[in-house]
């Protein structure tokens, strides 16, 4: 599954279901009014604001 995930001016780390945009205040928003999920900040220390957001692909790992 594709995702977007950026970070905001505030440092915290978002992950949407479709391409956010940035709002007035610096901050990404979905653009379809989906659901998005904040996730911890210090995970993904490589994304900053100025190179948000990046698209990112989750896979599923099914190890038995």
């Amino acid at each position: 599954m594709m995702f977007w995930i950026a970070r905001n001016k505030d440092n915290t780390l978002v992950l949407f279901q479709s391409k956010p945009v940035l709002d007035d205040d610096l901050n990404w928003n979905e653009t379809l009014n989906e659901d998005c999920m904040f996730i911890p900040e210090y995970l993904y220390p490589e994304i900053t604001f100025y190179d948000s957001p990046q698209r990112v692909e989750l896979k599923l790992d099914k190890k038995e």
